[in-house]
């Protein structure tokens, strides 16, 4: 198989809500074609790399992102 080039890449994703860090250093690549399945238990920030990746949040003054 050849490698693709990604269609979504992320590197080193940090954000937090009011000083809590929610996620530390998340990094992933998407190829055409590949699916990814982000699981984990209720507050694990799921729903915040979701946020991140369309730009929203529930209020800018409350995402940090570095």
């Amino acid at each position: 198989m050849t490698e693709q080039t990604p269609i979504l890449s992320v590197q080193g994703l940090c954000a937090g809500y009011r000083g809590h860090t929610v996620l530390r250093d998340i990094s992933f690549a998407l190829a055409p074609g590949e699916i990814l399945c982000v699981a984990g238990e209720s507050g694990c920030g799921k729903s915040t790399i979701a946020a991140c990746l369309l730009y929203t949040s529930p209020s800018p003054r409350d995402l940090s992102t570095s």
